[in-house]
């Protein structure tokens, strides 16, 4: 591979390829890697091969792309994502891909709230790349917009016609995220005592409490959370998620549990029920 600028592995892997599978080969322009199960790609496979330009992954079960913030694909100009489970997109992103100039993500997931506004927004007005059949990407979640358009969905609520109320939004998010981290790091509670803190921001939409050493979820069912919709929960010590949890949750439409200690027991039965039975929520 030494001296290849073109590489193709369509049906091969079962996992993502090792993260060195490509640092023989800086020179790699075109990387097409389709039908595969991509689940568990990570950023650092694409760190070796910086001046790639056109990235194919259609077919992998990417349910995320979180891993290009990270890859360093400044020149990359062709990505295409088709026939995958990705539902958001977030800004950082696009960000990380300063040449793009094609972008396919046809037959995708994706959720028509306000956690994609960024990505609709992008796709309205930016003039450098062009988003194939933007037109007809179709809402997945939440239920109720499944089938409509994304690009019909309006974004206007999702921000302020003053910026106030994304300042407050925003403030709320941070007030959060440092009261949260002051509570662990220093005074050391259980959040299953503290969910008062959620109850002065009932319409909390946004929630991320990953790696915090959590043990349950349960402080989240006496957290008047009904506007929560987005929950990331991961890399955290909970093994038993509890009905009352996801029935005290109503607008949730993503959850992010990975990377937890699951019992696999009578104890979870609800949760597993839950999980392949629901059609709201996207786990």
């Amino acid at each position: 591979m030494k001296h290849w600028d073109k590489f193709e592995a369509v049906n091969i892997y079962i996992n993502a390829p090792e993260v060195d599978t490509f640092r023989s080969n800086p020179e790699l322009k075109s990387l097409t890697l389709t039908h595969n199960d991509l689940s568990d790609l990570q950023p650092e496979l694409f760190l070796p091969i910086p001046n790639l330009e056109k990235l194919d992954l259609s077919k992998s079960e990417l349910k995320s792309l979180d891993f290009l913030v990270q890859a360093n694909l400044t020149a990359l100009r062709y990505l295409k994502l088709t026939n995958n489970e990705i539902t958001v997109i977030n800004e950082e992103v696009l960000s990380s891909l300063p040449s793009l100039t094609y972008l396919d993500m046809s037959i995708n997931t994706f959720t028509c709230d306000c956690s994609n506004a960024d990505f609709i927004q992008w796709i309205k007005n930016n003039n450098q790349t062009q988003v194939v059949n933007a037109h007809r990407y179709k809402c997945f979640f939440p239920m109720n917009k499944r089938g409509t358009l994304l690009l019909d969905f309006d974004i206007k609520p999702c921000s302020n016609d003053g910026s106030f109320l994304h300042f407050l939004s925003s403030s709320s998010l941070v007030f959060l995220t440092l009261l949260t981290s002051f509570i662990y790091h220093f005074l050391r509670w259980q959040l299953a005592y503290t969910f008062h803190l959620f109850l002065a921001i009932p319409k909390l939409e946004i929630l991320d409490l990953s790696e915090s050493k959590l043990k349950s979820l349960d402080f989240l069912v006496q957290a008047n959370l009904s506007a929560l919709r987005y929950l990331k929960v991961t890399d955290n010590g909970i093994n038993v998620v509890n009905e009352t949890v996801f029935n005290s949750l109503p607008s949730l439409t993503y959850l992010d549990l990975s990377n937890n200690p699951f019992t696999c027991e009578c104890s979870n039965a609800d949760f597993i029920f839950w999980t392949k039975g629901n059609i709201q929520t996207q786990v």
